[in-house]
């Protein structure tokens, strides 16, 4: 599930011409990383952050998205 969702997001980071952050729609995200359970989404999610591999920015506006940074 890591490396799936992680690779989501780069994705969406590489379509945004590699700016940080991307703001991202977890609905797409979720399409992407073939992730079905919103609970297995949030929890990688937060073990991707813990691991540092990522920075998250959580929005309550689903016209703006969340913003994610990677860190590479």
């Amino acid at each position: 599930m890591h490396i799936s969702l992680y690779l989501a997001f780069y994705n969406y980071w590489v379509e945004n011409r590699c700016s940080n952050p991307v703001h991202i729609s977890r609905r797409k995200i979720m399409q992407t990383a073939k992730i079905r359970s919103i609970a297995t989404y949030h929890k990688t999610l937060g073990e991707l952050c813990q691991y540092r591999y990522i920075i998250y920015e959580p929005s309550y506006d689903p016209r703006y998205g969340s913003a994610i940074s990677l860190l590479l």
